[in-house]
């Protein structure tokens, strides 16, 4: 059996909740160390980094809010890029690159199309684009240093989160399914659902 960490983000900007944070609290494998980031350039992946030299982990996933996303999104790259006018919860901005003369791109070397199929459901896509704040430094880090399967994940808001009609939104529970489905895919564990 695999072990598993799994990030996710505390509350940011004007938003009260996550839904990675609240999805993560309704994730229960033995197998799953459960990490919570606090939206922080200068911490968030020291705190991973630091977690990954405790342990041996086998996968890294990582769980995101994408506001105005429709469904699960399976990101399979991040970019070498952070979006110099968004401060983080210390009020710190980031230079415009990640890490000066990288790779524009690196790629999640996970065979995104194969999670799909296994997790059949409709509710659940790969992406291009993980962002250009937290979400995707994290990630752009996690691929350049540690050399251990990444995975970022975004999940759209939830319903319940906010009155913004336009905003689109899945259960808190679909969400949670969909995560447990390709947790058992990492974990080879029965699908009991």
């Amino acid at each position: 059996m695999e072990k598993i960490m799994l990030t996710y983000f505390a509350p940011f900007g004007e938003m009260n909740t996550n839904s990675s944070e609240e999805v993560a609290k309704l994730i229960d494998f033995e197998n799953v160390d459960k990490i919570r980031l606090e939206v922080k350039y200068q911490k968030d992946f020291q705190t991973i980094k630091s977690k990954v030299f405790e342990n041996k982990y086998d996968l890294i996933l990582m769980l995101g809010q994408a506001r105005g996303r429709e469904a699960i999104s399976l990101e399979s790259r991040a970019t070498n890029l952070n979006n110099y006018r968004a401060k983080d919860m210390d009020e710190y901005y980031p230079n415009e690159e990640i890490y000066p003369n990288s790779s524009h791109y690196l790629y999640t070397n996970l065979d995104l199309q194969s999670i799909i199929n296994e997790v059949n459901e409709t509710s659940i896509t790969i992406s291009k684009n993980a962002g250009s704040y937290l979400c995707n430094f994290v990630y752009y880090c996690c691929l350049k240093e540690l050399n251990i399967p990444s995975l970022f994940i975004h999940l759209p808001s939830f319903i319940g989160q906010d009155d913004d009609k336009r905003i689109p939104k899945l259960e808190i529970s679909e969400m949670v399914r969909i995560i447990n489905k390709i947790i058992r895919i990492f974990s080879a564990e029965e699908d009991n659902d």
